[in-house]
Parts: structure tokens; C-alpha cells; sequence
């Protein structure tokens, strides 16, 4: 149920609740499996045209505002008034400032924040 080849990020084709389905899942897999390589991220389609996505972290607990990893510290606080001219990626639409989530133009940019994000040693 993966969609990244770190096996930290999920793909939803539409946007929807999954908050509690998720953790409640991810914690009765870990109490089997005592993988602490949990997911970090997810990734969603805003609208049924796809030309918006979501990247959202993921709550360390159910109802929390903190998160298991946010978006790089070098991309937040993103928006269509400011440039990233020292990150290549084209299509940003917004990055919240605390982290917790952003919005792409394409997928292809959603997954280029993933993955600075989840090389991001500064969090």
C-alpha cells in the first residue's frame, strides 16, 4: 500500500478522511511487526481533474497538531508571492509555514518535496 520507494508515503487518488483509518492501522502493524519505518507522508488529488495535489505529513497521534516528519524546513512558508530559485521545483502552489502541508500544480513536484523533505536532517 505504498506509493514511495522509501515506504514512507501513501497515494489517495481523491481527497477524504483518513486520518483515523490510517494510525489505527499503522499502529496494529507495528505491534505485529515492531517496523518503527512508519509513513511520514501522504499525497492526495485536491480535485477529480488532478491538477492540484496535497502533501500532507502525517499526526504523530490522532487529534495531535505535532507530526512525524514535516515538509523541509528550506521550503516552508511557500507561497505563489514568494520564488524557490535555489530548489528546482516548478509548480508550487503553497507550503504552510510550520510544515504540516503544501499543494503542488503536479504530482511530479508533490514527490520532489517528498523527497527533499524526507533528506531533510534539519528537523
Amino acid at each position: 500500500y505504498s506509493f514511495h520507494k522509501s515506504g514512507q508515503v501513501l497515494f489517495m487518488e481523491n481527497e477524504g478522511p483518513w486520518k483515523e483509518h490510517l494510525l489505527t492501522i499503522e499502529e496494529e502493524e507495528l505491534n505485529k511487526s515492531n517496523n518503527k519505518d512508519d509513513f511520514k507522508y501522504i499525497l492526495f488529488a485536491i480535485n477529480k481533474s488532478s491538477d492540484k495535489f496535497m502533501i500532507s505529513t502525517i499526526p504523530s497521534k490522532l487529534g495531535s497538531f505535532g507530526f512525524k516528519k514535516g515538509i523541509a524546513k528550506s521550503l516552508r512558508g511557500y507561497d505563489n508571492d514568494t520564488k524557490l530559485i535555489d530548489i528546482k521545483i516548478e509548480d508550487v502552489k503553497f507550503i504552510h509555514k510550520s510544515g504540516f502541508i503544501g499543494s503542488t500544480f503536479s504530482l511530479k513536484s508533490a514527490l520532489e518535496i517528498v523527497e527533499l523533505s524526507l533528506n531533510d536532517k534539519e528537523e
